[in-house]
C-alpha cells in the first residue's frame, strides 16, 4: 500500500481540480501568445507600430501562433508564388510580393501597405485609391480590434518573394479601423 492509498477524492474535489486545471491551461495558453519578436521581424514590428501610433492605436505584440499560421501558408505558396490568401478566415490578412532576384524585406512590404493611407478617408471610412490600388492592407495594419501580428517571408521557386503578415483579431471591414 503506497502513501497516498488513504487520501480518496470526491466528484467535487475531482471537479474543481479540472476546473483549474482548464483555467490554467488557457491562461498560459493566452499569456504565451505574445512571444519575444525574432530578429528579422523587429523592423517589420517596428513599422506596423509607428503606423498605429499615428492614428492613435495601440502597438500590436508579436505572435508566434499566428506567425507559425503565416509560415504554413507561404510554404504552400513557394510552388507558384500566387498572392492567394490562406483559407482559414482566422485572421487579417495582408499580403506582397516582392522582386524576382532582388531584396525585399518583411519591412519594406509593411512601408507599402502603410503608403495605400492616402487613398483613406477615415471621416467616410472610405477607400478612394485609383484602378489597382487598395486601402485594405493599410486598414489592417491599424485595426485597433486586432492586438498581435506574425509574418513569414518565403522565396519562391521562381525567384520571387512572397510575405505574408497575419493580424488577430481579424478587423472588420465595416467599421472603422481606428
Amino acid at each position: 500500500m503506497d502513501r497516498f492509498s488513504h487520501m480518496k477524492l470526491g466528484s467535487s474535489s475531482v471537479s474543481l481540480v479540472m476546473s483549474l486545471l482548464i483555467i490554467s491551461m488557457s491562461l498560459l495558453s493566452h499569456i504565451s501568445q505574445a512571444s519575444p519578436t525574432p530578429r528579422y521581424f523587429k523592423k517589420a514590428l517596428e513599422r506596423h507600430n509607428l503606423a498605429r501610433a499615428a492614428v492613435g492605436v495601440a502597438p500590436l505584440e508579436w505572435s508566434d501562433r499566428i506567425a507559425a499560421y503565416a509560415r504554413r501558408w507561404a510554404d504552400k505558396r513557394t510552388a507558384d508564388c500566387r498572392p492567394l490568401h490562406s483559407t482559414g478566415g482566422y485572421y487579417g490578412e495582408n499580403l506582397a510580393l516582392g522582386p524576382w532576384g532582388g531584396p525585399f524585406l518583411v519591412a519594406d512590404a509593411v512601408n507599402m501597405w502603410v503608403g495605400e493611407k492616402k487613398y483613406y478617408d477615415h471621416e467616410t471610412n472610405s477607400c478612394h485609391a485609383p484602378p489597382g490600388e487598395s486601402c485594405g492592407h493599410y486598414m489592417a495594419v491599424v485595426c485597433r480590434r486586432s492586438t498581435h501580428v506574425g509574418c513569414a517571408k518565403r522565396i519562391c521557386d521562381n525567384g520571387g518573394v512572397f510575405i505574408i503578415c497575419d493580424y488577430g483579431p481579424p478587423g472588420r471591414l465595416d467599421e472603422p479601423p481606428y
